[in-house]
């Protein structure tokens, strides 16, 4: 009544198969384990693996992008065995593996919850396979590794940058104008030896001595 409702809306209703009865769970497993016995575990395997029901969810969580659903769900059965949950076999356990990695190596890696690239349950998955088969699931894991989980790189050189002028904010070439100016005027100084205010002082004396040339002539007239 629950699962035939969900296979009509697709991938829709594979991702609520995944994420609020088989995530929930898990998470039931983890928080109250007294609840959840290996039972409930085997029937999971029993109906949506091996779909004992002829439901046709073997089928149907193998078409498409469900698949991805697919291996999610293997992927919280395996962590289950590997962490001692669920004591499932060494048949159930090599079972769940090979078709776990055949979607991973077939099909590429959802890479998210249970599934990431350094997932400790790998080692459970590889030891069920075979060398070859190992190998081959180990090369899809390297590549799906974000580079967020490699070592950061190092700058080899520290350089320092310069801006246009046409780069730098209003109030910053403005800045940069009065500078370049005020340090033009203090090099024309320096050439001359002598300052702005020098020259005020020159100008102010040359007058004083003009007026009173001017009114000694005046005088003598």
């Amino acid at each position: 009544q629950w699962i035939k409702p969900l296979m009509e809306e697709g991938y829709a209703g594979a991702r609520t198969m995944g994420s609020e009865f088989v995530e929930y769970l898990w998470g039931w497993e983890v928080t109250s384990p007294e609840l959840i016995s290996d039972a409930v575990w085997n029937e999971l395997k029993d109906v949506y693996i091996d779909d004992s029901r002829d439901l046709g969810l073997d089928t149907f969580l193998s078409e498409g992008d469900k698949r991805y659903v697919q291996t999610n769900i293997l992927a919280v059965m395996l962590v289950a065995i590997d962490k001692g949950f669920w004591p499932a076999g060494e048949q159930t356990t090599a079972q769940l593996a090979q078709q776990f990695a055949s979607n991973i190596i077939e099909h590429g890696n959802p890479g998210s919850g249970h599934t990431h690239a350094n997932h400790p349950m790998y080692e459970l998955v590889k030891a069920r396979l075979s060398a070859e088969r190992a190998a081959e699931i180990e090369a899809v894991l390297a590549r799906s590794r974000t580079a967020a989980e490699q070592p950061a790189a190092q700058p080899s050189t520290i350089r320092e940058v310069q801006l246009a002028p046409s780069e730098l904010a209003p109030n910053q070439q403005a800045e940069e104008s009065s500078a370049a100016k005020g340090g033009a005027e203090q090099a024309e100084s320096a050439r001359s030896g002598m300052s702005p205010t020098w020259y005020w002082l020159l100008a102010i004396v040359v007058v004083i001595f003009g007026v009173g040339i001017r009114r000694g002539f005046r005088a003598n007239a």
